[in-house]
């Protein structure tokens, strides 16, 4: 099971990087014409975070955090409009 897990974050990484690095190549640092976050990451880069690989993987760990947040404060209202409803 643990196997076949990892296997699938290692098909998602690739498949992020193959997705996103013709995006990170195109754009360069400082540029204005973009204004969302894989552009804030690409200005924020330094060092070995500068690559594509990096930065598609930075990416796609975002997304998930981001839906991850946004699952949780849906489940968490329902919750607690449930625990809180007049009977």
């Amino acid at each position: 099971m643990f196997l076949g897990a990892r296997r699938r974050i290692y098909h998602h990484l690739k498949r992020a990087d193959v997705l996103l690095a013709p995006i990170i190549k195109q754009r360069t640092p400082g540029d204005t014409k973009h204004a969302d976050v894989l552009q804030w990451m690409i200005d924020g880069a330094k060092g070995r975070d500068k690559s594509t690989q990096e930065l598609a993987h930075k990416t796609l760990f975002l997304n998930l955090a981001s839906v991850m947040s946004s699952t949780m404060g849906i489940v968490h209202a329902i919750v607690s409009d449930t625990l809180h409803a007049p009977q």
